[in-house]
């Protein structure tokens, strides 16, 4: 039941050593790092592959499928947001508003983010943009003018 949800979950029943091919929500959201709620409302719209039950009066349930969820935990890694951007640019929240209004450097599209990922900007990129001024820069002397 654990390997093939057929409606309800199986939760730690899986006999030992075996891994669990369903993950509720709310133990994948702690695997991510964030907010189940995201998780349910990315399965509900369709965004991330999962499943969606009710119990009870109205309680929903949401189970995501495992593999799905080490993809979107690597994905998540690769982008970042506008606090980690500009840190790694090593440049104050002005000059970074100034770079981003004259199109430096562009964010991602939301539509085309995959799910789950907070910041819109590919991480790589921002240090293929850093590596890129950091090969081109010079090192400058300085001459002291004498005081004579």
């Amino acid at each position: 039941m654990s390997r093939e949800f057929n409606g309800a979950y199986a939760g730690d029943t899986c006999p030992s050593g075996q891994l669990r091919g369903w993950v509720s929500a709310e133990e994948t959201a702690k695997q991510l790092g964030t907010q189940a709620e995201r998780l349910v409302d990315a399965v509900a719209r369709g965004a991330i592959g999962g499943e969606q039950y009710y119990r009870g009066f109205g309680h929903r349930h949401t189970v995501i499928e495992k593999v799905p969820v080490e993809t979107i935990s690597a994905t998540r890694g690769n982008f970042i947001d506008n606090i980690t951007a500009r840190g790694i640019l090593g440049i104050s929240r002005k000059q970074y508003d100034l770079v981003l209004s004259v199109g430096f450097f562009y964010s991602s599209l939301p539509m085309t983010l995959p799910p789950l990922v907070s910041g819109p900007f590919d991480l790589a990129s921002v240090k293929q943009i850093v590596q890129g001024i950091a090969s081109r820069a010079r090192m400058m002397t300085r001459r002291l003018r004498s005081s004579h």
